[in-house]
């Protein structure tokens, strides 16, 4: 096994443990997502300081008491990792605050928390016009598709140098070959176009590798399913490395995964998210650029990468807790 990426399924499995003390009522697939975003951080949980920023949570009335569950925890962990909690809050309620309509869900937070994180003191502004401009453009085009799912990803393509209008037109071009040659739901292929279209290179040339790589995971036996755990599947779209590498990879990174009891049996996370973690964890070892200069030329540093992941891992979650909570 590649030794990098089993370093980074340890210390994976290593911040779900440590998760868990004082979060024993939160699902265990919220937990292994919140493990990752400290693994994509290059931080080992702290569970004195997350204990802490649900505290600060708890004592801010207002715009986030209407946030539970998955949301809730999101933020929560995004307080812990940032270098001073109390100012990080006050910036992301300013950015919610501008994002959010009289419709507004936790996918509009999702999308204050990309601004909140990648854009510069005094241009969050700018960059929430944006934001709803792109979605604009996302719902006229496909209205029967689009849907606040899509804002996060709004958020993080409003975020390139490129203005609103090429921006989607790339991402269209994407949806129209994934449309071709993708086994997918359509909202699917159109979050997977959306993520595409924040990386560099040929549309024909990305959406190929990103078929590839879903048809050699059915063949190999470590399937995603066809609706949005798939759309994981974009964060490839920068790696130098060959599908069928990058394959072995992620069927390596799934079999380690599946040893820890969080991440295997009947009472673990269950496969379709742990296969999403996994091609986290093979595109966190991933060489790719990380100034600030590379980055609003329009290539993806692997904060932002972990965004997109987090996002669409949050986004997953989200709809599975609505569909539990629906049966029972």
């Amino acid at each position: 096994m590649h030794a990098k990426l089993e370093d980074k399924c340890k210390q994976l499995m290593k911040n779900y443990d440590r998760m868990k003390p004082g979060n024993g009522l939160e699902y265990n697939q919220l937990l292994a997502a919140g493990a990752a975003m400290y693994v994509a951080a290059g931080k080992e949980v702290d569970a004195e300081r997350l204990k802490e920023c649900k505290k600060l949570l708890k004592s801010r009335k207002g715009i986030f008491s209407n946030y539970r569950g998955t949301a809730e925890f999101i933020v929560r962990c995004k307080l812990a990792l940032s270098e001073d909690p109390k100012s990080y809050f006050e910036r992301l309620d300013r950015v919610y605050r501008e994002m959010k309509t009289a419709l507004s869900s936790e996918q509009d937070l999702l999308a204050a928390i990309v601004i909140t994180d990648f854009v510069k003191a005094g241009e969050e502004s700018a960059a929430v016009q944006k934001t709803k401009s792109i979605y604009k453009e996302m719902h006229k085009t496909h209205p029967w598709l689009t849907g606040k799912e899509d804002m996060p990803f709004a958020a993080l393509m409003a975020i390139t140098n490129k203005d609103s209008v090429s921006v989607y037109e790339e991402a269209e071009n994407n949806f129209t070959i994934l449309k071709e040659n993708l086994s997918a739901t359509p909202g699917t292929r159109q979050m997977i176009s959306h993520v595409l279209a924040l990386y560099p290179g040929h549309a024909e040339i990305k959406c190929d590798k990103i078929c590839r790589i879903a048809k050699g995971l059915k063949e190999a036996k470590h399937p995603l399913p066809k609706d949005y755990y798939m759309a994981i599947l974009g964060t490839l779209a920068g790696s130098s490395l060959p599908a069928e590498e990058l394959v072995g990879m992620i069927a390596e990174a799934d079999d380690l995964l599946k040893k820890h009891k969080g991440f295997g049996g009947i009472f673990g996370i269950g496969s379709s998210v742990r296969r999403m973690l996994a091609v986290q964890m093979v595109e966190a070892v991933q060489e790719k650029s990380s100034t600030a200069d590379e980055t609003s030329a329009g290539m993806i540093s692997s904060m932002i990468g972990s965004s997109i992941e987090v996002s669409i891992i949050t986004l997953v979650l989200m709809y599975a807790v609505i569909a539990s909570s629906s049966a029972a």
